[in-house]
């Protein structure tokens, strides 16, 4: 009867066990082996080092650890699969963790001696470790190696997957590079699905080619794709940074013309933009429509909010709409809290602001240094100095660093 891979697994383990014992080294536990093993496929003694997630190190032939063979020879064919392969695929995705490319390419050295049959996953995991190391020019160079080198179908999953560790660097020219050379060469055969579509347009808007991007976003249903939430949120957030909002706000009427539902994301943005440009009315009704289309405020739509009323002073307002907030189970967070102290210190209001974080602080919350220092500062110009000298005390009893200058404050006391 054919070995299972638990048992490929167990023989893997013993034979690194065996090579650690001949080497003299301390016994390690169970789990840790298990790595060690994974790791010292190669090296036995391979320790990762930063310098494996900076650069790619060079191949140096070394000898390999008592490995026995068996644990890729065992058990039967199956199809184009020989047994030991996902032994190998084990190796790929520990190496890939571990960042570690010298050991990858020696993996795939021996993959390609044993001509082993190399799948897609593994070329994405590398993808994705080439991105955590900072490194896409390695993972596009990888890419293209994958037909002609190791004989593996590439489709649009690795595509996506370089493409987006290419826009995590913030390369979007390079993006674009990337995405036309690809699509348009014949050969490639690799056609654009709604994520490539989403990463470009992101990567457009990023660059400010918003018309490019609305063109990009026309020519979805051309290619068989239908515009999903993040396609529309994305190019709304373009539109918005762009001052157009007016079109951003065409764009949340079709999407639900189109069946397309907006998520939260697709209501703040639209909030937010109307809100810096001070059209609190639109904004109010954008909630309004959020909440007949059963789509729950979030934290991000109350501190959008607050900050648009505490920009145009209307503050009882937005302490109206913490309250409301708080009894719709979401947690205010510094930022609300700071904004609505903030506005009412400007207003000369420091009194106020002293009682909202009081009312802060019965609710859970810690204030930071920055609305203590406001608050502190604004008592001081109301002649509050008592007051301001509390909470200044307690400011330091509560361990936050002291951001006021220590001079002023014995001035002013």
């Amino acid at each position: 009867m054919p070995k299972c891979s638990t048992y490929y697994s167990k023989l893997l383990c013993s034979s690194i066990q065996g090579g650690l014992k001949k080497l003299s080294l301390c016994p390690i536990s169970p789990c840790e082996l298990l790595t060690c093993s994974l790791y010292s496929h190669f090296s036995v003694l391979a320790i990762p080092s930063n310098q494996a997630l900076q650069t790619e190190p060079v191949n140096n032939d070394e000898t390999e650890p008592p490995i026995s063979n068996e644990i890729f020879k065992k058990g039967t064919k199956l199809g184009s699969y020989k047994s030991g392969d996902s032994t190998f695929y084990s190796l790929i995705e520990n190496y890939a963790n571990l960042g570690d490319f010298r050991s990858l390419e020696q993996v795939l050295d021996r993959m390609k001696r044993e001509r082993r049959v190399f799948i897609e996953q593994s070329f994405i995991l590398m993808f994705r470790a080439y991105g955590k190391a900072h490194l896409p020019n390695k993972a596009v160079e990888l890419f293209y190696r994958m037909v002609d080198e190791f004989q593996c179908r590439r489709t649009v999953k690795s595509f996506n997957s370089v493409l987006n560790v290419i826009i995590q660097e913030g390369h979007y020219s390079h993006a674009l590079e990337f995405y036309s050379h690809v699509v348009g060469t014949t050969g490639m055969n690799i056609s654009p699905n709604v994520l490539s579509f989403n990463l470009i347009i992101k990567s457009m808007c990023k660059l400010g080619l918003v018309d490019r991007a609305v063109q990009v976003f026309r020519e979805m249903p051309l290619r068989n794709c239908t515009p999903d939430v993040f396609t529309y949120s994305t190019l709304m957030d373009g539109l918005c940074k762009e001052k157009r909002i007016d079109e951003a706000v065409f764009l949340l009427d079709e999407m639900q013309l189109e069946g397309c539902i907006p998520s939260p994301v697709t209501f703040n943005v639209l909030i937010n933009a109307l809100c810096k440009k001070g059209d609190l009315g639109r904004a109010a009704k954008l909630v309004d429509n959020m909440l007949l289309k059963g789509c729950v405020p979030n934290e991000v739509t109350y501190n959008t909010l607050i900050h648009g009323l505490c920009l145009k002073g209307k503050l009882d307002k937005a302490v109206s709409l913490l309250d409301r907030m708080v009894s719709n189970k979401c947690v205010p967070n510094d930022v609300t809290y700071g904004t609505i102290i903030n506005g009412l210190v400007k207003q000369g209001r420091a009194v106020d602001g002293a009682r909202v974080l009081m009312s802060m602080e019965e609710r859970g919350n810690h204030a930071n240094e920055y609305i203590y220092s406001v608050l502190v500062s604004g008592l001081f110009k109301e002649g509050k100095s008592e007051d301001a000298m509390r909470l200044w005390k307690e400011m330091l009893e509560k361990g936050c660093n002291q951001s006021l200058d220590v001079k002023l404050v014995r001035e002013k006391s």
